[in-house]
């Protein structure tokens, strides 16, 4: 049994009976087992792990609670000012508890075992940073009694029985219990087999200390330390400055320090810390390095012969390596392309190039001369080709009609084109044209499931569609649908509109069928868009917050969560499920407590980019918080773009009235979260990382988004999927497959609580796919 906040995991407030908890009890911020009631046998077949009471029993008679395991109390927060009372067995009068093994309590005002009235029995040993035991009267139900078989190993006060300290030297005689030390204020008890000696010191420094160079980052990892002073080690700090400042990473043992400089030396410091404070520490120098930048061949073909060739850097344009263009008597100079004759992807200076590539110049002929005859010679107007790729490895040539008085080029397809499974159009860049359509049989568009799916690429844009992307679309009947990708008009939109678009590409999605215009939308045949687009250097620098709005009928912005940069490919990609116009833009987000070198960081500003998150209040996210339930929901709903049910007519119980309480309903509504029981949701109960990736898994399953295999891995990949429970392993399972999840340390820390740093990484890492 696991509780994950500073709740209770076991709480009797019933009278009567009996209760068994089968295995142990792990509630490290929290308490065991509290009883508040009369007449009632627990019994903890396993451990108990708590954060600050092991056992509390109410002053009740016939309260008997056993515990054949050891009791293990830790101060979940020893840096924090407001220090927790821990007690490892406090049993007031009337109640008794047994303990078979061990009582160990570390922290700052702690107390072994306290019997207030009440009777305990420790077979073990007993551990406490504080007071080791104390007993005192209860005046409804008597005198407290306190027996250890074992030794007790405490600071001080050592014992204290009533109003009386006692030191370990100050044991009462004649002892009252053969075999045992005697400790009384003539009225309360403690009896000890041994004394112990208790010596706690800090950690001793982590061991194995490496440091891996990466390009802007350095890899630490570390073993745990030969000694951990007396006193179980809570987590470790990592420094990146020789010592001036520290960052916490749990219990993790390997953390990477991000946002460096290359080629300048920094001392990273790792140290363990155990109740008594940060240990020893480790030191190790390394210095990041740039990972070797691959270049590329461009090779530039003019009239059959190699007219330049240039070098560069992968992920970079030429810029102005660019070539000056050819030139050629009779013929006018039309750009640089993949393809002869002006087919394939157009190039210019500010294309990535990410492989060596040949390009050829395409030309446009200008005409001229008379004939002797008398007759004219008027050349034709130049004939465009679409290049056709199916997924079978056949490839053919479409002609491409040109309007250069409206500045529309189109191709039309058939239905065969499509039944050859995922095909790919390019219509080459033409001189003029801003707008390019492709003709498709409205059946192509129409089967039940996606059979095939069809890419059009243009210098514009490119959008990939479904084959179902006509399915159940209202007025979607007719015979050819037209699908038109083209560039944006800026001029008729709102100042404030044009000015977060800036210069930025501006894209408008169509859709008509014989001729009339349709609004395509349909949220089972979503399509794919990639929009050509060169950031600046701040956006390359923060690519994160390069998002993708949408322009609604009243002419504001709507981010879409899913777009994102590309920089392998120069493009802004998202997916829609309903047409508009599309713009690029840069919403860069600031939390001044997430530093950039954090792990989380991008992740972050991803989702705040996108307004997924708004933070926390004060210009915090508050990344190390546990991920509630309400949270959960809102975060996940707002990065599938779903609404929240504003004036709902069903909602939960405990939905409130707060910023959760409409995304609830609209949860609730669609299916995405069933609740905890009698219409409850419990939406600020924490959440384990298996119960959100349940939560997740259900939700994506619910909305159709279950995300593809992509990773490879198993859940038996990791060292601690034996802690998985049933009811998660699905989901689980299908998360690391996914790439969504990926553990650290080849563990997945399932019974963890979840952070919103990690619900952050989780939510980029499906939106990224």
């Amino acid at each position: 049994m696991e509780l994950t906040n500073y709740g209770t995991a076991v709480n009797i407030i019933g009278d009567g009976g009996t209760m068994a908890v089968k295995g142990s009890i792990k509630a490290e911020k929290g308490n065991g087992v509290i009883t508040n009631a009369q007449n009632v046998q627990v019994t903890v077949q396993g451990n108990i792990r708590a954060g600050q009471y092991g056992i509390n029993t109410a002053a009740n008679p016939g309260v008997a609670v056993t515990v054949n395991g050891d009791i293990t109390v830790i101060d979940p927060r020893p840096d924090d000012l407001d220090k927790l009372q821990l007690r490892g067995v406090w049993a007031y009068g009337g109640t008794s508890v047994t303990v078979a093994g061990d009582v160990t309590v570390m922290g700052a005002d702690c107390v072994g075992v306290f019997a207030e009235g009440g009777v305990i029995n420790v077979q073990g040993n007993v551990v406490s940073t504080g007071t080791g035991a104390m007993a005192k009267r209860n005046y409804s139900y008597g005198n407290g009694a306190v027996t250890i078989d074992g030794s007790l190993f405490a600071g001080t006060p050592f014992i204290v029985v009533g109003e009386t300290e006692k030191t370990a030297a100050d044991n009462t005689e004649p002892t009252t219990k053969p075999g045992f030390l005697t400790y009384s204020d003539g009225v309360s008890n403690v009896w000890i087999g041994s004394v112990g000696d208790l010596v706690l010191t800090t950690p001793g420094a982590p061991e194995d200390l490496t440091a891996t160079p990466g390009d802007s980052g350095v890899a630490l990892s570390w073993a745990a330390p030969a000694s951990d002073g007396g006193s179980p080690i809570t987590g470790y700090e990592v420094s990146k400055d020789d010592g001036a400042s520290w960052t916490g990473v749990e219990l993790n043992t390997s953390y990477t320090f991000t946002g460096l400089i290359n080629g300048m030396t920094y001392t990273f410091k790792v140290r363990a810390v155990n109740s008594k404070g940060p240990g020893a520490e480790a030191s190790i120098t390394a210095a990041p390095e740039a990972d070797p930048a691959p270049t590329c061949t461009v090779n530039f073909y003019s009239n059959g012969s190699l007219y330049a060739s240039k070098t560069v850097t992968s992920g970079s344009p030429l810029g102005a390596n660019w070539p000056d263009n050819p030139t050629r008597s009779g013929y006018s100079f039309g750009g640089w392309f993949s393809g002869q004759n002006g087919t394939g992807t157009p190039y210019t200076s500010a294309t990535i190039i990410t492989a060596d590539v040949n390009l050829y110049a395409r030309w446009i002929y200008k005409g001229g001369g008379g004939s002797s005859s008398g007759g004219s010679n008027t050349p034709a107007l130049p004939t465009y080709k679409a290049d056709v790729k199916a997924e079978n490895g056949t490839e053919t040539v479409l002609p491409v009609k040109v309007d250069e008085g409206t500045g529309t080029a189109s191709i039309d397809t058939g239905e065969q084109i499509l039944a050859q499974g995922g095909t790919i159009i390019t219509i080459p860049s033409i001189p003029g044209v801003d707008s390019y359509s492709a003709g498709i049989p409205v059946p192509a568009l129409s089967t039940a499931e996606v059979k095939s799916t069809l890419s059009l690429n243009t210098d514009a844009g490119s959008i990939a569609v479904p084959s179902n992307m006509l399915t159940g679309v209202a007025n979607a009947d007719g015979n050819k649908a037209q699908i038109t990708i083209g560039r944006g008009d800026k001029s008729n939109l709102p100042e404030d509109v044009r000015n977060r678009i800036g210069d930025r590409p501006l894209v408008q999605l169509s859709l008509s069928i014989d001729g009339r215009q349709v609004d395509w939308s349909n949220p089972n045949g979503p399509v794919t868009i990639a929009i050509p687009y060169a950031p600046t250097g701040e956006e390359l620098a923060n690519p994160e917050s390069i998002i993708i709005c949408y322009i609604d009928g009243s002419g504001n912005t709507v981010i879409i969560p899913n777009g994102r940069y590309n920089p392998v490919r120069g493009t802004v990609t998202f997916r829609t499920t309903h047409f508009s116009g599309y713009a690029v833009a840069f919403n860069k987000i600031n939390f001044n407590d997430v530093t950039a070198d954090a792990w989380y960081a991008p992740a972050v500003s991803f989702l705040a980019a996108r307004e997924i998150t708004l933070g926390t209040g004060d210009g915090k996210y508050s990344p190390a918080a546990q991920l509630t339930r309400g949270e959960f929901i809102v975060l996940m709903m707002r990065a599938y773009g779903l609404a929240p049910d504003t004036n709902p007519a069903d909602n939960f119980t405990d939905a409130g009235s707060t910023y959760y309480t409409g995304y609830l309903a609209a949860a609730k509504q669609l299916g995405i979260a069933a609740g905890v029981g009698n219409n409850m949701f419990a939406p600020e109960k924490e959440l384990t990382r298996q119960e959100m990736s349940a939560l997740l898994y259900n939700g994506l399953k619910a909305i159709g988004q279950l995300p593809e295999d992509v990773s490879g891995k198993m859940l038996s990949d990791f060292s601690d999927a034996g802690q998985v429970d049933p009811w998660a392993k699905d989901a689980i399972t299908m998360l690391i497959r996914a790439g969504v999840i990926s553990g650290s340390s080849g563990k997945l820390f399932p019974l963890e609580n979840t952070t919103r740093a990690e619900m952050a990484q989780v939510l980029y890492n499906l939106l990224g796919e």
